[in-house]
């Protein structure tokens, strides 16, 4: 028997919050309880190195928690568009930054 996997219907999901000098991010049940957390320090001035930290602590959390389709919410501080692009980010070196479209490639999502 495989692995369960998470559907938006258990309620499960992924948050993740980018700051200058930390990347936290956990499981959530719907209830609002984090179920895992991890936390990693942020790549210095590395856009291509955080987006791929943040995939490979999705990744991590999602494999951990049986959740692999558990929907990803991120958060940063600065100016993001409605594409997900991140415009500017005052404590990273994002500038026009396609956030959305780099995680949906490293993470296999649509």
């Amino acid at each position: 028997m495989g692995q369960a996997r998470s559907t938006p219907a258990d309620g499960l999901a992924v948050g993740v919050d980018v700051g200058g000098t930390k990347v936290l991010a956990g499981l959530v049940a719907g209830d609002g309880r984090v179920l895992h957390r991890l936390r990693r320090d942020t790549p210095a001035h590395d856009p291509d190195g955080i987006v791929r930290l943040v995939a490979d602590v999705v990744a991590e959390l999602r494999a951990g928690g049986g959740a692999a389709a558990a929907p990803v919410g991120v958060g940063a501080a600065g100016m993001v568009d409605l594409g997900g692009v991140m415009r500017y980010a005052p404590n990273l070196d994002w500038r026009d930054f396609p956030l959305r479209a780099s995680l949906v490639k490293l993470l296999g999502d649509d």
